[in-house]
């Protein structure tokens, strides 16, 4: 699995790591588990850290990925993506932002881990 999901206490942000290469099996089941532990927590701000991840998905997963989040109703969700270091990886964070905003999705990426909590804690979430 390359991927990880947990609720950090301390900010009350649900925390998404991926790594390697994420296949769009893997986006799906991390995007569910995402949103559970969102409904399970009250919470819907996600810190998404992509430094490390390296493709093994299609625009189109990422495309369809949106579509499903809009079929779950994830309008509450607020992503932070923070940016992969592969410039390959850096296009498909770019275009899930863009793909994700002009579904109504509040989506934005980050080139550094600070900026992208302060965004996400000093912004007031949907409820």
């Amino acid at each position: 699995m390359n991927w990880q999901t947990s609720y950090q206490n301390n900010t009350q942000l649900i925390e998404l790591t991926y790594s390697g290469s994420v296949t769009q099996v893997e986006l799906a089941k991390s995007a569910q588990a995402a949103l559970d532990l969102a409904q399970q927590h009250g919470t819907y701000k996600v810190m998404t850290d992509c430094t490390a991840i390296q493709a093994g998905h299609s625009l189109a997963d990422l495309y369809f990925l949106s579509d499903w989040l809009i079929t779950m109703k994830a309008h509450r969700l607020k992503e932070a993506v923070i940016m992969p270091t592969e410039a390959a990886s850096s296009e498909m964070a770019r275009f899930w932002e863009t793909t994700c905003i002009n579904r109504g999705l509040r989506v934005r990426v980050f080139d550094q881990r600070e900026a992208a909590e302060r965004w996400l804690l000093d912004s007031p979430s949907i409820n």
